[in-house]
């Protein structure tokens, strides 16, 4: 079966197993290479959380084919429906299937590693603190996954292989000492990507909390907390990008249970959307979250709006997506300090 056709029986209402099972292969299949390589290339061990392979590949894409109340595959439908997949080559596809399959992997990676080594969590906070001073080191996003990269790479070193786990840990590790600060680990790293020439000039930033938990470990230390309780907030240009994003979902999501089924007019859930871009806007971008009702807000968008109107037909709707997309935003932003995009 084709990808393409393979792509319309998942995004049909209750496909039977049969009509799934190509697409589901196909994903699992490209998931397995991709773990396999990683493997190959000593970034990641199945091993450490007890399963092959082809097991963690299962297990990572599982929450991808989780289906709603109708049978649908609701992450699959939002993520093609959002790309225009019917307008797209097959080539085009086939990549873009490879970036959700991608994405979908290092995301429950990263909540693997979490539940086994709640640790995590505290090194990759204090990493990204301590490389806010680094002129030498800077984050940068590809795809759904922030990598620390040496300033200067080129698109050249981009393309070489990534620096497997044992070399960079035991490097790390042996200019680890009593009061070695996060800070000085970080030079460290610096000195050595740049003092090579065979592997990539850049590590996910995952891999290198992974790789310092190891090395911590090794000396029998545990990493300091770095940075004022100040630096470890979320920077305004952060927050409102990731606002942005949970409501371009949850307006992709909940639009057919709002407007295609007529509780609301477009318009109106235009406004409710507008509302709550400025609810999630003044609590986590202005610090200033109780100041303005819910009705004052919607209010501003719907001019002449009364307060029995808006509780007779607006509020529960409102406070119920603004509670949703509360919980979104603060999912994403607890991603976002691990390294991960939702």
């Amino acid at each position: 079966m084709q990808l393409r056709e393979a792509i319309r029986h998942m995004l049909s209402l209750r496909p039977a197993p049969a009509e799934s099972r190509a697409y589901i292969d196909l994903t699992l299949r490209i998931a397995t290479i991709h773990i396999l390589k990683r493997v190959t290339s000593g970034t990641l061990t199945p091993a450490f959380f007890g399963l092959t392979p082809s097991d963690l590949a299962l297990d990572c894409l599982g929450p991808l084919f989780a289906r709603d109340a109708e049978g649908r595959f609701t992450q699959i439908a939002t993520y093609y429906t959002a790309i225009h997949w019917e307008s797209m080559s097959d080539a085009e596809l086939l990549a873009a299937t490879r970036r959700i399959v991608y994405s979908t992997v290092h995301q429950q990676l990263v909540r693997l590693y979490r539940d086994h080594d709640p640790s995590l969590e505290k090194i990759i906070r204090n990493l990204r603190n301590a490389l806010r001073g680094s002129a030498a080191l800077h984050e940068d996003r590809r795809g759904a996954e922030l990598w620390i990269t040496l300033t200067g790479e080129t698109p050249e070193q981009r393309v070489l292989p990534e620096m497997p786990w044992a070399y960079l840990e035991g490097e790390l590790s042996g200019h680890l000492h009593d009061r070695t600060s996060l800070r000085e680990v970080v030079q460290r790293c610096a000195m050595i990507l740049d003092g090579q020439t065979i592997c990539r000039k850049s590590v996910p930033l995952t891999s290198l909390a992974l790789i310092l938990r190891m090395a911590y470990a090794r000396v029998g230390r545990e990493p300091e907390d770095e940075g004022r309780p100040e630096e470890t907030a979320l920077r305004s240009e952060e927050a409102e990008r990731i606002i942005g994003e949970a409501l371009a979902i949850l307006e992709a999501e909940k639009r057919p249970s709002y407007v295609e089924k007529g509780k609301v007019t477009g318009l109106t859930y235009t406004a409710y959307l507008d509302a709550i871009r400025d609810i999630l806007r003044a609590e986590f971008v202005e610090n200033d979250g109780n100041g303005v009702s819910y009705h004052a807000r919607l209010e501003g968008l719907l001019p002449g709006l009364s307060q029995e109107e808006y509780r007779e037909h607006h509020r529960c709707h409102l406070e119920y997506l603004a509670k949703l997309a509360r919980e979104r935003f603060l999912a994403m932003v607890r991603q976002e300090l691990l390294g991960t995009q939702q």
